[in-house]
């Protein structure tokens, strides 16, 4: 059943402008899950923002929010001091 044009005046312009930027994170959500998933050693912040091209501060907070939410687990860096 098709959504009236009461429940339409529901969703704010704020709401509407934001639906495309969430889909593109659920996609990149996504991608970075298949990627990490094909990569049994474990992959570092650089390594996903390089594969998927995306810029460090991007996957910085996707990374993040799925570390957040319980999607990914982190590992302790492997670099020296």
């Amino acid at each position: 059943m098709a959504g009236s044009a009461r429940d339409d005046d529901l969703v704010s312009d704020q709401e509407r402008a934001r639906a495309p930027r969430q889909v593109k994170s659920a996609r990149r959500t996504a991608q970075i899950l298949e990627l990490v998933a094909s990569t049994p050693s474990g992959m570092s912040l650089a390594d996903v923002a390089r594969a998927l091209g995306l810029p460090r501060s991007s996957a910085h907070a996707l990374l993040s929010d799925m570390t957040e939410s319980r999607l990914l687990e982190a590992q302790p860096s492997s670099a020296s001091p």
